[in-house]
């Protein structure tokens, strides 16, 4: 019994001792589980980092070759907008040179049409009833014109102060850029301490940093060069501001300038009844120019947004910039002693580019002056054959009205005739029944014949009423033929107005054909200058040519530069890639050789626990027959 316990009991502890190493085993495999595990992370956050890293450096390269590709088409655009500049600049002076030979030949007709105007004019016959009507019509269409101008004003007033609203919102962007400048420069130090940091960890990428020290002084100097460009196009977009500013103001001053000349034009309206007329064409002249005025206030407005959508690119490519700089951080401290000697010329360079740029800003305002010029030279020459087209207009309308007052003078002549030759009848037949009543009163039948007194009287008093009918139309023939009188020495009074009027038409024309004179010359002087600008504007075109064409060839070095660096961070990541997957292989393929032995252990402690089991059944056996004999023995 003493044995048996005994193998229990160490059975029992061979079985404690097979669950304590199963155990022991399953921890060690959980822990080398968990290992394996680790490294496996470990490996696709580095393989993440790898691909990160290849993204990111395929992203610059197709950052690098847009940029590069959007500069050559920027360089292409400006090449067709300037041949397409010249080419619309020929073709104005060329219809302008046709503009003139009209001009010339409409102001030879004009000459012919006076001397025609000269002969008709002394039939022109105007009735004063119309021009007074006209004159009220024509003062109120300017009361109305006033108005309209005063709201023109107050419509400009509120523009400029929406204007002067947009440029405070333009400083507080400008400021916004400047703390997100200050926060890039921030992050920047902070991300050269990270990157140091990984410079220690990296032994192998010290040497590859060493040799793009050189590169990262270029591209720091590049970033300097665009810094202080985005710093000039700043201040160009203020003095455009500042110059929008002005045109505002000169403009108002035009306007106001404008309604004191209507106001002129009003006070001599009233001596002059035919410049009434010119006057109305100077206000729908003057309505052309405001509606110009506003057109260019909307090109402001569109060259605004257009600077504003210049602004949002360059915030974008300083953002690209500064992203770069995050991942070239660490050589920024030993470059900063060199970049001083180079600011000095970046200075000589931006002081030339200033002077340039000064150059082609008076270039600019001197094309737009003599635009401005050439336009306001076609619109007089528009308005002049606009009065001259009203006055052919006017003409006919005048031959019209004489023609129907001829055939109206023509009318009453006949009827004045007409009502003479009446008057003279009924005088005649005045007599003859005067004569006739005399004889029949004289007449003895008269006498003798007392009943037919009654129809004799009655006939009589029949002849008094006709003959007082004939006087009441005798007075109305004699107030109709005064009327006539009168008439005809209003037109005696109006041909002399004609007449007057001829006279001052005939000033007009002079004073018109030596304008016109001027403005020939004066077009001729236009084309001489514009001929001279052609030369200069090429010329610039030329220079900025070369200087984007030397450009574009500092940032294909740079391209170059940062794929060479590209493939050399590429090979070195690939090598520490492949170094931590062959330690990995190793500890993996020691795991296994463990596991094996480990697994190999199991099985012989199996065995070994299956013999011990069939030991213990074959002992077990008889000693069960004798304790159940035992108990029923006791039972009984």
């Amino acid at each position: 019994m003493d044995q048996i316990l005994c193998e229990k009991e160490m059975e029992k502890n061979t079985g404690d001792k097979i669950q304590a190493d199963e155990q022991k085993m399953e921890e060690v495999l959980d822990q080398k589980d968990e290992e394996i595990r680790k490294l496996t992370t470990s490996l696709e956050q580095l393989k993440q980092e790898l691909q990160k890293q290849k993204m990111a450096t395929e992203a610059k390269k197709m950052a690098m070759k847009g940029e590069f590709q959007s500069v050559v088409e920027a360089v292409k655009n400006v090449e067709r907008s300037m041949k397409e500049q010249t080419q619309q600049f020929q073709r104005k002076l060329e219809l302008k040179e046709e503009e003139l030979n009209l001009v010339q030949d409409t102001l030879r007709q004009q000459t012919e049409k006076n001397q025609e105007l000269q002969e008709d004019v002394c039939r022109l016959q105007r009735e004063s009833e119309e021009k007074s009507q006209k004159k009220k019509e024509l003062q109120n269409e300017l009361r109305e014109h006033q108005a309209e101008k005063e709201k023109m004003q107050e419509n400009f007033q509120t523009e400029l102060d929406v204007k002067e609203e947009k440029n405070k919102q333009l400083e507080k962007n400008i400021r916004k850029l400047e703390g997100m400048i200050e926060d890039f420069k921030d992050e920047k130090l902070r991300m050269t301490r990270d990157f140091q940091t990984l410079l220690e960890a990296g032994e192998d990428v010290v040497k590859d940093v060493e040799r793009r020290k050189e590169q990262m002084k270029q591209l720091q100097r590049e970033l300097e060069l665009k810094e202080e460009e985005l710093n000039q196009k700043h201040n160009v977009v203020q003095e455009t501001l500042r110059q929008k500013t002005d045109k505002i103001q000169e403009l108002q001053e035009e306007v106001c300038r404008l309604q004191r000349e209507s106001e002129e034009k009003s006070q001599k309206e009233k001596e002059l009844q035919n410049e009434l007329r010119e006057k109305q064409n100077t206000i729908k002249f003057m309505e052309k120019i405001e509606a110009d005025h506003l057109e260019e206030k909307e090109k402001m407005e569109q060259d605004l947004r257009q600077k504003d959508e210049e602004n949002r690119k360059l915030s974008t490519s300083l953002e690209q910039l500064k992203q770069e700089l995050q991942e070239q951080k660490m050589v920024t401290e030993k470059i900063e002693a060199e970049s001083q000697i180079e600011q000095q010329k970046t200075a000589d360079l931006q002081t030339q580019l200033s002077q340039k740029e000064e150059d082609n800003r008076e270039l600019s305002t001197s094309v737009q002056d003599l635009k401005q010029e050439v336009r306001e030279k076609n619109r007089t020459i528009k308005f002049m054959e606009k009065i001259e087209a009203d006055n052919e207009a006017e003409k006919e309308e005048f031959q019209t009205k004489l023609d129907l007052k001829d055939q109206k003078n023509k009318q009453l002549e006949e009827n004045i005739l007409n009502l003479e030759r009446m008057v003279e009848k009924n005088k005649i037949d005045k007599l003859r029944m005067e004569r006739d009543f005399q004889s029949l009163v004289e007449s003895e039948t008269f006498r003798q014949q007392p009943e037919n007194n009654q129809e004799l009287q009655e006939e009589v008093c029949r002849l008094q009423r006709e003959n007082e009918e004939k006087s009441q139309r005798e007075k109305q023939l004699h107030q109709e033929l005064r009327e006539l009188q009168n008439t005809i020495k209003f037109k005696e009074k109006i041909e002399a107005e004609n007449q007057n009027e001829k006279e001052q038409m005939e000033k007009n024309m002079d004073q018109k054909e030596q304008e016109n004179k001027k403005l020939a010359t004066s077009l001729e002087q236009l084309k001489q200058e514009l001929s001279e600008q052609k030369i200069t504007i090429e010329k610039i075109e030329k220079q900025k040519m070369q200087d984007l064409q030397n450009q574009l060839g500092l940032k294909e070095e740079e391209i170059l530069t940062l794929t060479r660096d590209l493939q050399l961070l590429m090979k070195a990541a690939e090598d520490v890639v492949e170094d931590v997957e062959r330690r990995i292989k190793e500890k993996t393929k020691q795991l296994q050789h463990e596991l094996k032995l480990k697994e190999e252990e199991k099985q012989q402690l199996e065995r070994k626990n299956a013999e011990l089991e069939k030991t213990i059944r074959g002992e077990t056996s008889p000693n069960q027959t004798e304790t159940d004999n035992h108990q029923n023995q006791q039972r009984q």
